[in-house]
């Protein structure tokens, strides 16, 4: 709403001081409101940029699309990985929790470091099962979500792990899906593996997604 315009009255004492206008005590009295200017009987038209326009703009788009080309933007910087993994926390806070950065992502398609700190240890000096347990889940659902098609979504139904042997140093965990044609709700099994730095396997994830028609 515009503010009013003011006016005065010029009523002046002989001392030079404003005397009111007999509305009440001093000066502020004098205080008159205008009446506000009338608003334009039409705005004009503004076109707002595609890169600002809501996320309905991108709703025929397959659900992974955006989340490539964030990876593809962020992974040619000097710190991609870390300003990936920034960006990804915020969008999924739990899984940003444990501080995995995305090594590859690719259409069905995702391999994650995790690196070994205190943050992500459990008492026996190695890094906590839930630790990993949601480092699968990341994996899987990267993988799952950029190789999604167009209308078409998908949820987790239930996990199992498998734990091989302690997990100490860099984990690193790969996953990979093939989503079959989708006509109606189906579940279907993304795995994930989990290695450390030499190489062998410290866990296997396996999540059951449903997936359907959006």
């Amino acid at each position: 709403m515009l503010a009013p315009s003011v006016t005065r009255c010029g009523r002046v004492r002989k001392d030079g001081v404003p005397a009111g206008c007999g509305r009440g005590p001093g000066p502020a009295a004098c205080v008159k409101r205008a009446a506000p200017e009338s608003l334009p009987a039409r705005l004009p038209a503004v076109t707002v940029p595609a890169t600002l326009r809501p996320m309905a703009d991108h709703r025929d788009r397959a659900p992974g699309a955006r989340l490539l080309g964030m990876w593809e933007r962020c992974r040619r910087l000097p710190l991609g990985p870390a300003v990936f993994a920034g960006l990804l926390g915020r969008v999924v806070p739990y899984s940003g929790t444990i501080g995995a950065r995305v090594l590859e992502l690719s259409p069905g398609h995702a391999r994650l470091e995790l690196r070994d700190r205190r943050v992500v240890r459990n008492h026996l000096r190695s890094i906590h099962a839930v630790a990993l347990v949601n480092l699968g889940e990341l994996a899987s659902g990267l993988a799952m979500t950029t190789a999604l098609p167009t209308g078409v979504r998908a949820i987790v139904v239930s996990l199992e792990i498998g734990f091989s042997k302690k997990a100490r140093g860099t984990i690193v965990a790969t996953s990979d899906v093939a989503v079959p044609p989708i006509t109606a709700e189906i579940e279907h099994v993304v795995n994930a593996e989990m290695r450390d730095d030499t190489d062998e396997v410290v866990a296997r994830v396996a999540v059951r997604w449903r997936i359907g028609p959006a």
